[in-house]
C-alpha cells in the first residue's frame, strides 16, 4: 500500500545504475523546481536536446504520511534523460492516500511542464506502491488516456479499495484479540471509534517502511497485546497466543508486514477516514450489509470471532462510490503496462482467487480481490521471486528491465527476462530473479471486492419513487455480446440511464424533460459525466439537423443489496443538485432478487429484445424497450419509453406497457400516456400529474438473424388519438443490447 522501502531501495541502487550508464553518451539536462497551482511541489528535468511533442515520464511516489516537498525523480532518470526523454514528480498536494488529488496534480504538473518547456508528446507514467496505482489511475484518465503510451508500476496497489478494507478489517481483529490485554489501541471520536484521530497520529512516521523503529515505538500497545518487535523468547505465552490469532486470521506470516500493515490499519485508516481532504467523516469501510432477508455479514473464519467482533453497518453508498472511484482501476487504460511485484510482499500482495463473495449471508475474509484487469498481449505481469521477503526490494537490473520492456519496440512473454540478462551484462546490479510462469505468488487473504453489498441481479430496470408517482429512471447494464451469460469486462461496463421527469420551477417553457447519458460502472456505483438535454425536432416534420443538444450536467448512482437506488445530480441553475432514493418499478424478465445466487435460465424474448433503439432519419429522438417479469414463462409483460418532442419542438415523452407478450416474438402493442402538469425537484407534486391517452405504439419483435434466441425490435408503428400527431411507421436499429445477469 505504502512506498515502504521503494525509495529507499530505488536511490541506493541510483548510485549503481549510474555507474552501469558510463558508457552512455554524454548529456546535459535543464532541472527545475516549483509548486502547482493546487499546492503540490514539483521536480522536472529535461535533456538538452528535448523538443516540445517529445516524451514525457511523470514519476508517480508512494504513500507518505508526511507531506513530499521535495519530489525525487527516482533511480530511472539518467537512462531516461540519456534516451531523450523529459521527467517530471509531483509532489501531490495530499499526504497520505493521495488518489482523491494526484491525477488533478498531474494534470497541473503537465500544465507547468508546457508552460515552461512547450506540450510533451507520449506519456509514461511510472510508479511503486500506491505509485502504481496512480500511474494506472492516470492511463485511464480521458485527458491522458490516448496520450499516454506506457505504464509501469512496481509492486502496485491493485485495488485500493479492497487494500483499506483490508486495514478496517485487520483493526477490527485486533481490537476484539487484545481486547483487557493491556495493549488496547486508542480509540477516536464517535461514531468511528476504530478509526484514530487526526490528533492521535503521530507526525513524521514516512512511509511506514519495514522495521522502522519509530514506528515500532509508535505502536507499543501492539508490543503489550502481541510481542511483536520484543524478541520472542521475552514474549510471555499470551503474548503468543494473540499473535499467531493475528496471523492466523489476517494471513501474514512475517511479522515485519504485521507492523506496517497494523500502521496502515491504525495511523493510514484514521488520515484517511477523518482528513478533511479526504474522506472528511464519510465512512466508505462497514463489515454488515443490509440484505432483503436478514443482514449479510463479513466472516471473519472464526465463529467466535464472528459472534463478538464490532459490526460497522453501512450507512453511506456514495461514501463508499466516491472512495471506489478514486481508489479503484476501471480499465480504461489502453497503454503498455508492464507490471512488476515481489513474490513474498505481503503488504501490496494480490489475494487468493478463491470466489466473489456471494456465497451466503456470510462472506468470508479468505475471498479474492478483484483480479487485475488488464489482460491484453500488451499487458506484462512479471514478478520477482525472492527469499527474504519485501515490498518493492528490486535491484537495479530488474528496474531497468521493466522500463526496457515498457519502451521495447514489440514485447512478448520473454521481454522483461531477457532485458534483465541484457542489463547485467552491461554491468547493471543484480541479480535477476524473475519468475516463470510455475511459481506462485504468495498472497494475503482479502475480502471480496463487493462481498457485501452486490445485488444478484443487474440494475436494469425501471426505477421510481412511490412518493414521486409521475417520474423515473430507466437504467440499461449494456452488454458486449448478443450471446447469453457473456459477461462484460471491467472496461466495457457501459450504463445507459435516462431519466423521464419534468422542467424546473420557473422555466419560461414548463413541461416535460428526458435527460439521457453514459457512464461506467465502479463497485456499486455509476457516473454519468455529463447528461444531455435536447431540444428542437418537431415530431410530425422531424429534421435531425434541428436537434439542439446541450450538457445539462452530471449524475451518479448507486445499488445496494436491498436494491435501493440512490441517485445524486449535479444540475444548471433551476435544477439545483440533491439526491434521491429509489425502488424498482419494474424488474427485467427472470430477475431472481438478492435472496437468489442461481442466473436464471436463457430467456428467448426476454432481456434479448430489451435495449435502446432509433432511427438514423430520426436521429435525436429514440424507444427504450424493457421486458418485464410476465404471469409466466410463457407470456411476459413489457415496458417501453418513447423521447421525442411535441408539435413545438419541446420535449415529450411517452410511457406505455404491453401484456401478454409471446417469447416467439411478433408485434407488441403499448398503450401510450403522456404525462405533464408538475415540475422537477423539491417542488414535485404527484397529485399535480396530469396523464393523457396519447394513443398506441406497436413494436415489430422479430428473431435475429445472428441465431435462435436473439430478439429485437425491427419497427415502430404508432397511432395518436391527436389527429396533429396522426399515424406513421418507420424502422428501427438497435442502440444497445442490455447485459443479463
Amino acid at each position: 500500500m505504502g512506498i515502504v522501502n521503494i525509495e529507499s531501495t530505488l536511490r541506493r541502487l541510483l548510485l549503481g545504475a549510474l555507474l552501469a550508464l558510463l558508457a552512455l553518451p554524454i548529456f546535459a539536462a535543464t532541472e527545475v523546481a516549483g509548486n502547482t497551482p493546487g499546492g503540490a511541489a514539483y521536480r522536472i528535468a529535461v535533456p538538452d536536446g528535448w523538443q516540445p511533442g517529445g516524451p514525457l515520464v511523470l514519476l508517480q511516489h508512494g504513500y507518505h504520511q508526511a507531506p513530499d516537498t521535495d519530489p525525487d525523480l527516482g533511480p530511472l532518470l539518467a537512462t531516461q534523460l540519456a534516451s531523450g526523454y523529459a521527467v517530471a514528480a509531483s509532489g501531490y498536494r495530499q499526504s497520505g492516500w493521495a488518489l482523491f488529488t494526484a491525477i488533478e496534480d498531474n494534470a497541473e504538473l503537465i500544465d507547468e511542464f508546457t508552460r515552461r518547456f512547450g506540450a510533451p508528446g507520449p506519456l509514461y507514467a511510472v510508479g511503486g506502491s500506491m505509485g502504481g496505482l496512480t500511474a494506472l489511475k492516470f492511463a485511464e484518465d480521458p485527458r491522458f488516456r490516448d496520450r499516454t503510451r506506457g505504464v509501469l508500476a512496481f509492486c502496485a496497489v491493485d485495488d485500493g479499495v479492497a487494500a483499506w478494507d483490508f486495514a478496517f478489517d485487520l483493526r477490527l481483529i485486533y481490537d476484539d484479540i487484545c481486547r483487557d490485554s493491556g495493549g488496547e489501541l486508542a480509540h477516536g471520536d464517535q461514531p468511528f471509534p476504530w478509526a484514530y484521530n487526526l490528533d492521535d497520529i503521530p507526525a513524521n512516521l514516512g512511509g511506514f517502511d519495514l522495521g522502522n523503529a519509530d514506528l515500532l515505538l509508535a505502536l507499543a500497545d501492539v508490543a503489550r497485546c502481541t510481542g511483536l518487535g520484543i524478541p520472542s523468547f521475552l514474549r510471555t505465552g499470551g503474548q503468543n497466543s494473540r499473535l499467531a490469532q493475528m496471523q492466523q486470521l489476517s494471513g501474514i506470516g512475517n511479522e515485519d508486514f504485521l507492523v506496517t500493515n497494523l500502521a496502515y490499519a491504525t495511523f493510514g485508516l484514521g488520515d484517511l477516514l477523518r482528513a478533511p481532504d479526504k474522506l472528511a467523516g464519510r465512512n466508505p469501510f462497514f463489515n454488515e450489509a443490509p440484505g432483503a432477508l436478514s443482514l449479510r455479514r463479513l466472516s471473519y473464519g472464526n465463529t467466535v470471532l464472528d459472534a463478538r467482533i464490532r459490526r460497522v453497518r453501512q450507512e453511506d453508498p456514495f461514501a463508499r462510490f466516491d472512495f471506489e472511484r478514486s481508489s479503484r482501476p476501471d480499465g480504461q487504460a489502453s497503454a503498455r503496462i508492464v507490471s512488476i511485484r515481489t513474490s513474498r510482499d505481503e503488504l501490496a500482495a494480490p489475494g487468493p482467487p478463491s470466489g466473489d463473495g456471494s456465497g451466503g449471508n456470510d462472506v468470508g475474509l479468505g475471498q479474492g480481490i478483484v483480479p487485475l484487469i488488464y489482460r491484453e498481449a500488451r499487458h506484462i505481469h512479471e514478478t520477482v521471486v525472492e527469499a527474504p521477503p519485501s515490498h518493492c526490494g528490486f535491484t537495479a537490473a530488474e528496474i531497468h528491465a521493466g522500463w526496457d520492456a515498457l519502451v521495447a519496440a514489440t514485447v512478448n512473454a520473454n521481454t522483461v527476462e531477457s532485458s534483465c540478462e541484457t542489463r547485467l551484462s552491461q554491468g547493471v546490479a543484480g541479480p535477476c530473479r524473475f519468475a516463470l510462469s510455475s511459481v506462485p505468488v504468495e498472497t494475503v487473504a482479502r475480502r471480496g471486492r463487493q462481498a457485501l453489498v452486490s445485488p444478484s441481479s443487474s440494475s436494469s430496470g425501471v426505477w421510481w419513487d412511490p412518493i414521486r408517482n409521475g417520474e423515473g429512471i430507466v437504467i440499461e447494464e449494456i452488454g458486449t455480446s448478443l450471446g447469453y451469460g457473456v459477461a462484460s469486462p471491467a472496461s466495457e461496463r457501459r450504463v445507459l440511464v435516462t431519466w423521464y421527469t419534468y422542467a424546473p420551477p420557473g422555466d419560461p417553457d414548463p413541461g416535460p424533460r428526458w435527460l439521457i447519458g453514459m457512464g461506467f460502472q465502479t463497485g456499486q456505483g455509476v457516473h454519468v459525466p455529463s447528461m444531455t438535454l435536447t431540444r428542437g425536432a418537431r415530431f410530425n416534420a422531424f429534421n435531425p439537423a434541428d436537434v439542439v443538444r446541450t450538457d445539462w450536467g452530471s449524475l451518479s448512482l448507486t445499488i445496494d443489496a436491498t436494491r435501493e437506488l440512490r441517485v445524486r445530480y449535479d444540475g444548471p441553475p433551476g435544477w439545483e443538485g440533491s439526491e434521491r432514493r429509489l425502488t424498482p418499478l419494474a424488474a427485467l424478465y427472470n430477475y431472481v432478487g438478492p435472496c437468489c445466487i442461481t442466473p436464471p435460465s436463457p430467456p428467448v424474448t426476454a432481456v434479448k429484445a430489451s435495449g435502446t433503439y432509433y432511427n438514423p432519419a430520426r436521429d435525436g429522438e429514440g424507444i427504450q424497450l424493457q421486458i418485464l417479469n410476465g404471469p409466466n414463462d410463457s407470456m411476459q409483460r413489457a415496458f417501453v419509453a418513447f423521447y421525442t418532442y411535441d408539435l413545438q419542438g419541446r420535449q415529450m415523452w411517452l410511457t406505455g406497457t404491453a401484456e401478454n407478450v409471446s417469447p416467439f416474438g411478433g408485434p407488441a402493442t403499448f398503450t401510450m400516456t403522456r404525462a405533464t402538469g408538475t415540475v422537477f425537484g423539491d417542488a414535485f407534486n404527484a397529485g399535480h400529474v396530469v396523464r393523457e391517452h396519447w394513443g398506441t405504439v406497436t413494436l415489430d419483435i422479430e428473431p435475429n438473424p445472428v441465431g435462435f434466441g436473439n430478439f429485437h425490435a425491427t419497427r415502430l408503428r404508432f397511432q395518436s388519438i391527436d389527429p396533429a400527431f396522426g399515424s406513421g411507421e418507420f424502422a428501427l436499429t438497435r442502440l444497445t443490447q442490455i447485459g443479463y445477469p
